[in-house]
């Protein structure tokens, strides 16, 4: 019942879990679990259509915050080391080595190479495309399709 009408519900109940003080923990399951979400750069981005806009709580001023900050942060440091004069560029290039930092981190984990990093500025502006998608599909419908459900828009913003 708490969760009645909770587009992310998974977040929301790690959400709950967390207000009634109880402990949560990640693990990676990499060999335990195994489950194609995806496929493809593009499936990820209709995949998160539906939860972007949610996560977002409905409100366009926080899907341009959203993008203005996933482009500034993983595509600026990449633009910024090319095109900033002299020494200007050592910061974007700090930028670009925390990034890869990030990467080398979690690619075992991921069971992805670490060289992938280097795609992050094209992941950010797919990302950047489907909140947008997310934001733009929701209010084109006037609502959302959720488990074979329309859900208005004014109903989701109510809960």
């Amino acid at each position: 019942a708490a969760l009645r009408l909770e587009v992310v519900d998974d977040l929301k109940l790690g959400e709950t879990i967390k207000k009634a003080r109880f402990r949560q923990d990640v693990v990676i399951g990499r060999d335990l679990v195994s489950l194609r979400w995806i496929r493809g750069a593009m499936g990820l981005v209709r995949n998160l259509e539906k939860n972007l806009f949610a996560f977002l709580q409905f409100r366009f001023s926080l899907v341009i915050a959203a993008c203005v900050a996933v482009l500034f942060l993983n595509v600026l440091p990449f633009l910024g080391m090319f095109i900033a004069p002299g020494w200007s560029r050592l910061p974007f290039a700090v930028a670009v080595a925390l990034i890869a930092a990030r990467y080398y981190q979690s690619a075992e984990a991921m069971g992805v190479p670490t060289i992938t990093f280097l795609l992050n500025p094209i992941s950010a502006i797919l990302t950047a495309v489907a909140i947008l998608g997310s934001a733009f599909a929701a209010l084109k419908d006037g609502g959302i399709t959720w488990r074979g459900t329309k859900y208005s828009l004014e109903e989701l913003r109510k809960k």
